[in-house]
């Protein structure tokens, strides 16, 4: 083997050792439950809830525009959100995993009911940005009220979760909101206040991309050294 391949593989080799990101504190709004780095937020179930907040105000304290999250499904009247900041490197990787809990089955009984309104159509959100600029798509939908059904109509009851990752186009300071909102239009709007929609989130994390500790690499790369001046002189 030569020396230069000898080099090229204790670099990869202490590559695994990263430097990870410091945790972002989480900050909680509205109808949330902290289970310690899960979180379970919610619209608890109608409009005037002693612990949701109404639109505008999850609207302005993320930074959006007045109405924003009413264009989703309907006007949004109140919802729960959290929140948090992130200092990131291009090339880092974003994600958290989230479990959707809407009532499916009030939900799928009023579209059987009247399939034009669409009533009951809670719905979870999500925003990012970096240094104060939208990131992947803006402001965005993870699920509504009958994504089970849409995913699966032959078992429209079925769990609906999964796992959301970004990977980061720039450097900078990432902010996050993960939400659910309480929707109700049409003609039977009063039932849309009747289901709690449930939004677990967990595992929030950044990856960042694999660094060297620059002492090991800085010791390794010394040791091969050593060991190709060896082989010249033995040669």
């Amino acid at each position: 083997m030569k020396f230069g391949s000898l080099i090229q593989g204790a670099v990869f080799a202490v590559s695994s050792v990263f430097l990870t990101a410091a945790n972002a504190a989480i900050m909680t709004k509205g109808a949330v439950t902290d289970l310690g780095g899960e979180y379970v937020i919610s619209n608890l179930g109608g409009r005037g809830s002693d612990l949701s907040l109404d639109a505008f105000s999850v609207e302005s304290m993320l930074g959006m525009a007045s109405g924003e999250l009413s264009t989703f499904r309907g006007t949004a009247y109140e919802g729960s959100f959290i929140s948090g900041s992130y200092a990131i490197n291009a090339g880092d990787t974003f994600s958290f995993d989230w479990d959707w809990d809407a009532d499916s089955e009030l939900a799928y009984a009023l579209r059987l009911a009247d399939p034009y309104s669409s009533p009951f159509m809670d719905f979870a959100f999500l925003q990012l940005e970096v240094d104060g600029t939208l990131v992947d798509g803006g402001v965005k939908e993870l699920a509504y009220a009958l994504s089970a059904y849409d995913a699966n109509p032959s078992d429209p009851f079925a769990a609906y979760a999964g796992t959301y990752s970004w990977v980061a186009d720039r450097s900078g300071v990432l902010n996050f909101g993960v939400g659910v909102m309480d929707v109700a239009s049409g003609p039977l709007s009063l039932y849309g206040f009747m289901g709690d929609s449930l939004l677990t989130v967990s595992n929030i994390d950044v990856s960042a991309l694999p660094v060297p500790e620059p002492g090991m690499l800085a010791l390794v790369l010394v040791g091969f050294a050593g060991l190709g001046y060896s082989r010249r002189r033995q040669a």
